[in-house]
Formats: structure tokens, sequence, C-alpha cells
């Protein structure tokens, strides 16, 4: 297995958002966006240019989490146990390296 499959198994999908750009002309749909519960926060890009974040309304859970945290676990056993072998066999040879 490689890391993006950790990668992937760990992605935490709460954290998702939805980018609106909008021109300083669409006042309108600015402050349509602005009232809605979905609204995060905005981030202005320009003289006319801003972003906005929304929430997502529908969250699709496909990813298995504890598939990831398995993956994150075993591969922390196999580096202890690689590290503190070889850190007992070193020092009975009296050096680390």
């Amino acid at each position: 297995m490689n890391n993006s499959v950790l990668g992937k198994t760990m992605e935490n999908l709460r954290k998702r958002v939805d980018m609106k750009i909008m021109r300083s002309s669409e006042k309108y749909k600015i402050r349509k966006l602005e009232a809605s519960p979905r609204f995060a926060r905005y981030d202005i890009f320009g003289n006319d240019l801003a972003g906005i974040q929304m929430h997502k309304t529908k969250l699709f859970l496909d990813k298995p989490m504890y598939t990831g945290m398995e993956i994150l676990e075993k591969s922390k056993i196999l580096m202890y146990g690689f590290f503190y072998k070889r850190k007992s066999s070193s020092r009975k040879m009296g050096s680390w390296f």
C-alpha cells in the first residue's frame, strides 16, 4: 500500500466547502448568499472579485476512516519495532549509527 490510500481513507469530508466566485456588480446574489444559513465566510481577491465559502448541504460519508486509522497504527508498530530493535543491537556494539 502507498501513502495515497492512507490519505484518502483519513480524509475528513466534513471540512469540504463550496466556493462561489462573485463580482461586486452582483450585489443581490452576494446578499442572498450571506443571508443563507450555509454561509461560512468570504475572501476578497481584488477590487471587484470576492469568494464566498458555503457549507455543504449534503454529506456522503463514503470513505472508511477506520481503515486509515488501522493502517496508521500498523505502520507505527512496524516503525517502533524497527527503531527499538536497531537501538538495542547498536547498544551492544557501542554506537548508534
